[in-house]
Formats: C-alpha cells, sequence, structure tokens
C-alpha cells in the first residue's frame, strides 16, 4: 500500500475517531438528561459507542506510551509524549513540533474530560431501567475510561 495513502487513511481514522467519539457521547448524554430514546438501532448505537471509546483510549495510551532516548528532564519527557501524540495524528503534516504537541494535548484532554463526566454521571445519576440505552453508553464509556486511564497516566508519567 502507498505510503502517502496509509498516512491520510490514519489520519482520516484518528481524527474521524475523535469527532465521533464526541458526537456519540454529545448525543447519549443530551438524550439522558432529556430522558429520551435513541431510537433507531439501541444496539448498534452502544456498539459503536464502545468501539470508539476504546479506539479514541488506545490512541492516548500508545501516544503516551512511547518514550524518548534517556533524559532526565521531566519537562521534555511530558513534552515528547504529547508531541508523539499528535504525530499520530498529523505527523509530518504540520509545520512545528509544538503544534503536534497542542494537538496531542487537545486530542488526550477531550478523551480525559468526557472520560470524566461519563464516569461522574455514571456514579452520581445513574438509572435503574436496563433498557435506558443512552445511559448504558455513558456507562460504558465511563468503565472503558476508568480502563484506558490506567495505561494513559502510567505511560504518560513514566520516565522512560
Amino acid at each position: 500500500m502507498n505510503n502517502r495513502f496509509q498516512r491520510i487513511l490514519q489520519i482520516l481514522i484518528v481524527v474521524a475517531g475523535i469527532i465521533a467519539y464526541i458526537g456519540v457521547f454529545g448525543a447519549a448524554a443530551k438524550a439522558y438528561w432529556e430522558h429520551g430514546k435513541i431510537n433507531d438501532n439501541p444496539d448498534a448505537f452502544v456498539a459503536f459507542a464502545n468501539t470508539l471509546a476504546g479506539l479514541v483510549g488506545g490512541i492516548v495510551a500508545v501516544g503516551f506510551g512511547v518514550s524518548p532516548a534517556r533524559t532526565a528532564d521531566r519537562n521534555l519527557v511530558s513534552r515528547y509524549k504529547l508531541r508523539r501524540l499528535g504525530s499520530i495524528i498529523a505527523a509530518g503534516d504540520l509545520p512545528a513540533a509544538t503544534a503536534q504537541e497542542i494537538l496531542g494535548l487537545v486530542y488526550a484532554v477531550v478523551y480525559i474530560l468526557i472520560g470524566f463526566v461519563a464516569i461522574g454521571i455514571w456514579q452520581f445519576k445513574s438509572s435503574l431501567d436496563p433498557n435506558d440505552i443512552p445511559f448504558t453508553v455513558i456507562k460504558n464509556i465511563a468503565t472503558v475510561s476508568l480502563g484506558m486511564f490506567i495505561p494513559i497516566i502510567k505511560g504518560f508519567f513514566a520516565k522512560n
């Protein structure tokens, strides 16, 4: 497969993944707060939300799991990991390493913020109805996020 085509496909998957993740979580949260339903195909919606939570969390974990050559400067390691995450999204397509750091930071913050909001809703505004699809999606995003936070935090704070 052509290297440029692979790169374009990678960028499309990563960017589409985070946009879809935001949209799915937003739709589920909106439906939950408004006591609405997800009518079209709830099983497919739940499966899609679970897939996106794993995909986006995996991208963040991989980006943070790569360490630079040995260095004692904690700030350089953190910047390298943010740049590494940003490079997964758009390597070579951004003019500066700082832009990759910013892109990596935004991607990670969006994932972590949605995870914490999902955990908060799941813990403090629970639903006893097992057929409540919006709550099921939120609960699943919360539990996947909890599982992914461990390698993300470990990867980000690991020195090497």
